[in-house]
């Protein structure tokens, strides 16, 4: 149930921030470094956006076609799997000490 609000929650988060945006008023453009030192630009942001809006359309698609409580019902058998996966994944490691680093950009 989580998992489903926090996706109509991003529905409608970019529902509302596309409604306030002046329309016809260019964004500045932009190219900057990233932290894993590669480069990130308006267009990748953009682009990230229309992923987005393209999800939660199909979301809303979904939903009208097979009905909210199938959908979060498939949702959390993906999740359930997941969980069960990785446990298995850790559980067979070797005891001690383990590092690692990761980033995560925008």
């Amino acid at each position: 149930m989580r998992m489903m609000a926090a996706l109509i929650a991003a529905a409608l988060w970019t529902t509302t921030a596309a409604a306030q945006t002046t329309i016809g008023e260019e964004a500045i453009d932009f190219t900057l470094e990233s932290l894993d030192g590669g480069m990130v630009s308006l267009g990748d942001l953009r682009g990230q956006v229309g992923s987005t809006r393209l999800g939660a359309e199909r979301l809303v698609a979904l939903s009208d076609e097979y009905g909210v409580d199938t959908l979060i019902a498939a949702m959390q058998s993906l999740i359930d799997r997941t969980r069960a996966r990785v446990k298995a994944e850790i559980a067979s490691w070797p005891d001690g000490e383990a590092e690692a680093e990761g980033f995560m950009d925008h």
